[in-house]
């Protein structure tokens, strides 16, 4: 079976390149199979770099997706996993759970680059967590405070802070 990759090109800064070929390999590529490359190509006079992303089928899409927000200096956004997530837990609690960390988005502020890691407990619910801190994909026990409750894009999220982490090995 011959693989067809399709190619676009983007501008991307210095500072957002490393973001998107994370947000890329994160989201898209796996252990398994490795289905868009990210290729720099040139560096122009103003110090950003020219690069290609080259991909196949959905996953070349979702790529450049990814490259035009980078290249426009935007955040990513990625859909909820379950639309029909509820708020758990109370608005201040210290609480514990178990929860798979299945996205990770990166954007870039005046503080420099913040890491959004998603979370679905064992009923679908969505928790959030912002920090400057990157955590690989997998299941944990999640310690952590409840920051708020919110609504992103009509789903329902609780926020949480000051997480420790635990990687566990049975599902959530």
């Amino acid at each position: 079976m011959i693989t067809i990759y399709r190619s676009r090109k983007f501008k991307i800064s210095p500072e957002d390149l490393p973001a998107l070929k994370r947000a890329v390999f994160v989201n898209i590529n796996s252990q398994e199979w490795t289905p868009v490359l990210i290729h720099t190509l040139d560096i122009d006079q103003g110090g950003d770099f020219l690069v290609e992303v080259l991909g196949v089928d959905e996953y070349f899409d979702q790529a450049c997706k990814l490259a035009s927000f980078a290249e426009a200096g935007r955040a990513v956004i990625f859909p909820a996993r379950n639309p029909h997530s509820d708020h758990v837990f109370d608005e201040g609690d210290s609480v514990t759970f178990d929860a798979e960390l299945y996205h990770v988005g990166v954007f870039k502020c005046q503080y420099g680059l913040k890491y959004v890691h998603r979370f679905s407990d064992r009923d679908g619910n969505e928790l959030t967590w912002t920090t400057n801190t990157f955590c690989h994909l997998g299941n944990y026990r999640v310690t952590a405070k409840v920051k708020a409750h919110e609504e992103y894009f009509g789903v329902y999220q609780t926020s949480v802070t000051h997480c420790r982490f635990e990687a566990i090995e049975q599902e959530v």
